[in-house]
């Protein structure tokens, strides 16, 4: 794997990672314009590195076919990582480098046959690949003009341009990548110190017993009630917390899976509803294995946090 592939793949980790993944694709638009790009990167390296070790020598025809491959795919590239780093928020700049080769390109493949010089002036160029240098190695480009009666002639080297834009597309998604890191980072720093398990108390299992023996009779069902009240104020701190975080979703699915066995259970302990102990024995036992899911939720987000990247 060369660098460029290696940082888009470093790219899409940090992209991936659960908190920044979930708000990223509440924006839609730059969350589908981020996976585009990321892919277009990865899928234009395979494309330039793989003509670049293997050079493929075939036909005149077949030459022009790579000829306009090989700069398509560093235009689309120098595209890819610019709305990438659009999408996520990044400020981007184009270096003067990298404009040259666009300006290569726009020349001999994309309108070569009359281009803007100055467009108040109507001065145009007109540009085509001589056919007697094309091979896999690269082409003479000349160039023509509107208002004056010259030409001009530019040595096309592949191997150099792919060098080039490998150097400065490296930069580019390094300076992504560290933008990237640098919000994680802060962003689990903020947070470190303040740690998402001491949401609940190490007593949980004797809280739970009380609620269970309680709940066999009417005599203990208000201590019950109390310590069921503790128990759902625990989880109700630890999904506060958790917004703060903007890691709420994390237990999206765990909250409705609580929602019926909550209600009844309190249903049960304030008199609304009879008690059906087997029921009832259930539906805490189930609360207490989803909280203890909850602790390890919270056990694996706060080790995370305490990770820089």
């Amino acid at each position: 794997m060369n660098k460029v592939a290696e940082l888009e793949s470093r790219i899409r980790d940090v992209f991936n990672i659960p908190r920044r993944h979930r708000n990223t694709r509440n924006d839609r638009a730059n969350f589908n314009q981020a996976c585009s790009a990321l892919d277009a990167i990865g899928d234009t390296e395979l494309a330039l590195q793989e003509f670049k070790i293997n050079k493929p020598k075939t036909s005149i025809g077949i030459s022009y076919i790579l000829a306009y491959g090989v700069l398509q795919a560093i235009f689309l590239q120098q595209d890819a990582i610019k709305h990438l780093a659009l999408s996520l928020g990044l400020p981007f700049k184009l270096p003067d480098e990298l404009r040259e080769i666009r300006e290569l390109r726009n020349d001999a493949i994309g309108h070569p046959t009359s281009r803007d010089v100055d467009r108040k002036k109507k001065i145009k160029s007109f540009h085509h690949i001589s056919r007697a240098t094309l091979s896999n190695a690269g082409f003479q480009l000349m160039s023509t003009y509107s208002n004056i009666d010259s030409y001009d002639f530019k040595d096309v080297r592949f191997d150099t341009i792919i060098d080039v834009q490998s150097e400065f597309c490296e930069n580019l998604l390094n300076n992504i990548l560290e933008k990237l890191k640098d919000d994680e980072n802060n962003h689990r720093e903020k947070f470190m110190n303040n740690k998402l398990v001491d949401c609940f108390h190490s007593s949980l299992s004797y809280i739970f017993s009380k609620v269970k023996e309680g709940i066999r009779s009417d005599i203990g069902r208000d201590f019950a009630l109390s310590n069921f009240k503790s128990i759902m104020e625990a989880i109700s701190t630890f999904e506060g917390k958790l917004k703060d975080r903007g890691e709420e979703e994390s237990i999206e699915y765990i909250k409705k899976d609580l929602s019926y066995p909550t209600k009844k259970v309190l249903h049960y302990l304030e008199g609304k509803e009879a008690v059906d102990l087997r029921a009832a024995e259930i539906f805490i036992d189930y609360i207490e294995r989803q909280v203890d899911g909850l602790k390890q939720i919270a056990n694996e987000i706060d080790e995370n946090y305490q990770v820089k990247l």
